[in-house]
């Protein structure tokens, strides 16, 4: 290898969990580097009240953090609902479907791959 091709290291991204109770609780967990703030959201119910709930938010807002009310800077979303034990064995049980398809779909194009075609499903 000559000094010319050296190959960059990703850095390692950080990892952040947050655990939602049925109760609305919230926990996050993080490394110690990395700091956290959550922001509740006024109740709107038409769409102008939302834009203003939006800009309300950005003026309770840390300056250190509206840098990151963003689109761009969204990372994920979900909701706070209760998780049944209903809901959970169906995801699961779902979960392990999908798998079984997968395999069975590779199994079946392995040996005929169609040009770009995705071999797995998902939920």
């Amino acid at each position: 290898m000559t000094d010319s091709i050296r190959t960059k290291e990703k850095p390692q991204r950080a990892a952040v969990l947050i655990l939602s109770h049925s109760d609305g609780h919230l926990e996050v967990f993080a490394e110690r580097h990395i700091d956290v703030h959550l922001q509740r959201v006024p109740m709107a119910d038409t769409i102008p009240g939302e834009r203003l709930a939006e800009e309300v938010v950005e003026k309770l807002l840390p300056p250190r953090y509206r840098q990151l009310f963003w689109a761009d800077k969204l990372r994920a979303v979900g909701s706070t609902g209760p998780l049944s034990s209903i809901v959970l064995a169906r995801a699961m049980a779902t979960n392990k479907l999908i798998g079984i398809l997968n395999e069975e779909k590779v199994r079946q194009t392995v040996a005929k791959p169609v040009g770009s075609e995705a071999l797995s499903w998902t939920l």
